[in-house]
């Protein structure tokens, strides 16, 4: 079904489509709404993954570099590595005009500041 939302014209889709037997369709006003909500979500998605404190990629490059290094060291990249994506973060939102990346950004970027000060 998700496929069908996000690749609606594909070939593969109408294939899907035909294999799968639906008994409710959504009103069309919806479609545009799932479609943003499914848009959002792999965004969040996509952002949860980066490799920075205190995101989950940032846990998982703490983790992965624990073995090659400290753990204290470890803390401290990942946790630098949060900061400068909250930056970024805060930077492409006034650049994109997206106003919500900014709040975002700033809870990345202290989150990670508190974060790296901990690791000290």
């Amino acid at each position: 079904a998700l496929f069908l939302i996000l690749f609606p014209s594909s070939s593969i889709s109408e294939q899907a489509h035909q294999a799968v037997t639906v008994q409710y369709h959504a009103p069309p006003i919806f479609e545009p709404t799932m479609r943003s909500i499914v848009w959002t979500n792999l965004a969040f998605g996509a952002l949860n993954i980066l490799p920075g404190l205190p995101l989950d990629g940032g846990h998982i490059l703490r983790a992965s570099l624990s073995g090659v290094v400290s753990r204290r060291l470890s803390g401290m990249i990942a946790a630098w590595s949060g900061v400068i994506i909250g930056i970024a973060a805060i930077v492409v939102g006034f650049k994109v005009r997206n106003l919500w990346m900014v709040p975002i950004g700033v809870s990345i970027a202290a989150s990670a500041w508190a974060s790296r000060r901990g690791n000290q």
